[in-house]
């Protein structure tokens, strides 16, 4: 063979050994072929291009048939798109649509024999538009190029894959290590939120070497912020915690629909000193029944509890 090396894409028809197959993608030097019974095959590239008869033949096929295979993990509305793409971008290429009947001509305007690729991406962008499609040239231009190097797989917008972070563009990494100077600080002595951070710059530091910066002052408080919610982090340290050692809430609420279906009983102490009978002081406690189905306190107690727990509460119905 002289002269340059033909460029192989998927999709491109090739012929070789007498045996006309299709390029499904690339595996180091192997190239992946795939026949008209569906059969593939590893054929290093070099052994490919020794053959005597070898040739790329005509325009590249509708679409490699193993790239519509990697859409198959992917959610219904991006795989829908990335296919309606596909049909739009090879009546670019070769004129018709995949699912043309068999004996069908190209439209006026896609014809490949009589107008260039350029002219069929702005005829395809024009009746897009028309169609209600925001599309430029442009647009069907990439989508045609990206076909063309990677199949299908290439049209699938990966915006639309991402999931939403409660932190915006914030390293991860950063967040990790500003999670662990806040659970330092738990058991610690009380220390500013400046001081947070500067621990978990150093946290950062330890970990990736300084290879990870923090973000800008600003952004560090705000990221401070949403992971201290509720923790009183730079507040009070019984407070702080006391918090930490609440055992967690459950997983879900019982759903409720009737009366007394599930009662709920709590205790608070009261900033209140009594004299009980025995001339002792003691704390009063108000301890009460909550009826979750009607949001209501059927019973409600009061009790006055003495220094020494050896000595009996005195208890009376709540106000």
């Amino acid at each position: 063979m002289s002269g340059r090396l033909p460029r192989l894409r998927p999709g491109d028809r090739v012929r070789a050994a007498g045996i006309v197959r299709t390029v499904v993608g690339w595996s180091g030097t192997l190239v992946l072929l795939t026949d008209e019974a569906g059969l593939t095959e590893g054929v290093r590239l070099v052994h490919l291009l020794s053959e005597a008869d070898f040739a790329v033949l005509g325009q590249r096929s509708v679409a490699a048939p193993m790239s519509a295979a990697t859409l198959d993990r992917l959610p219904d509305n991006v795989a829908e798109q990335a296919l309606w793409w596909e049909r739009q971008v090879l009546e670019v290429i070769h004129g018709l649509a995949p699912n043309a009947p068999a004996g069908s001509v190209a439209r006026p305007g896609f014809d490949p024999a009589v107008t260039t690729v350029t002219s069929r991406e702005k005829t395809k962008a024009a009746e897009l538009r028309a169609a209600g499609h925001a599309v430029t040239w442009a647009t069907v231009k990439r989508q045609r190029q990206r076909y063309e190097s990677g199949g299908v797989a290439a049209l699938v917008d990966h915006r639309l894959l991402r999931q939403p972070s409660r932190f915006g563009r914030i390293d991860e990494r950063v967040v990790e290590a500003v999670r662990a100077a806040v659970a330092e600080a738990t058991d610690d002595s009380t220390r500013t939120r400046g001081y947070v951070l500067w621990r978990a710059r150093q946290i950062l530091d330890e970990r990736h070497h300084g290879l990870v910066a923090m973000p800008s002052q600003a952004t560090s408080y705000r990221l401070l912020d949403k992971l201290t919610v509720g923790l009183h982090t730079a507040g009070s340290a019984r407070t702080r915690r006391s918090v930490a050692a609440a055992p967690p809430a459950p997983f879900s609420r019982p759903r409720v629909f009737a009366p007394g279906e599930l009662m709920e009983m709590d205790s608070t102490p009261l900033d209140v000193l009594v004299l009980l009978d025995d001339g002792t002081p003691g704390r009063v406690e108000l301890t009460g029944v909550i009826d979750v189905g009607t949001k209501t306190v059927p019973a409600r107690r009061c009790c006055a509890r003495p220094r020494s727990r050896s000595t009996p509460a005195s208890c009376w119905p709540g106000p």
